[in-house]
């Protein structure tokens, strides 16, 4: 019990670091968050999807846009259904702009946490680990990305990724018996790998795409 309470003090005191550093990065006191971050580019397409989704069930069809018929997506090549539904739990608390809002600043704790995760499992020690998991957090594409690629700045699952290449690297037998058949037989980390690769390919294609190499 020790054991896990220091886990978790640890991981808590990560995530608060994160946290204060993303209010100083971003100069949020005194931000109003019922106004979007960026209001022009992709921001626009992730707001109407998440006020839509807010009014109208998902973000498929929108009869508030696309006059005289509605907009439909059915069509629309878009892989971001844990973001779109992550944007949907807020937007039923809060405004869809607030929503938005809280979404991406939830990402910077989020990719902190990941990222330790992913590092004290392969041992590395927890100041080195909390250094680069602050690193690689607060790189520039996540702070100028901002509402104007959303889900591309929500990579909170790209160090979850790494682990599952590491652990077919280190293993190869994850998935696989000893002879090399091919019997579907996974343990704990294949079914944790199963859980990962299913996450990631249902927030979005680029890291989904990149992870696969």
């Amino acid at each position: 019990m020790k054991r896990i309470g220091l886990a978790m003090a640890a991981y808590g005191f990560a995530a608060a670091l994160s946290v204060l550093l993303m209010i100083w990065a971003l100069q949020l006191p005194g931000v109003d968050l019922t106004m979007p971050f960026h209001y022009h580019g992709d921001g626009l397409l992730c707001a109407a999807c998440t006020k839509g989704m807010t009014e109208q069930g998902w973000f498929l069809r929108n009869d508030a846009l696309g006059t005289p018929y509605g907009m439909e997506l059915y069509d629309y090549p878009l892989c971001d259904n844990l973001h779109l539904l992550g944007l949907k739990l807020l937007g039923s608390l809060v405004s869809p702009f607030t929503a938005c809002n809280l979404y991406y600043l939830l990402t910077f704790p989020l990719t902190t946490l990941c990222s330790l995760l992913v590092l004290r499992h392969f041992r590395v020690s927890y100041a080195p680990a909390l250094l680069v998991s602050l690193l690689f957090t607060f790189l520039p594409s996540h702070l100028v990305r901002n509402l104007i690629h959303l889900y591309l700045a929500s990579y909170y699952l790209v160090p979850l990724m790494v682990m599952v290449v590491l652990w077919l690297f280190l293993d190869p037998g994850l998935f696989w018996d000893e002879e090399g058949k091919r019997r579907f037989r996974p343990g704990r980390n294949g079914l944790v790998a199963c859980l990962i690769c299913v996450l990631v390919a249902s927030a979005g294609i680029y890291y989904a795409f990149f992870g696969c190499f």
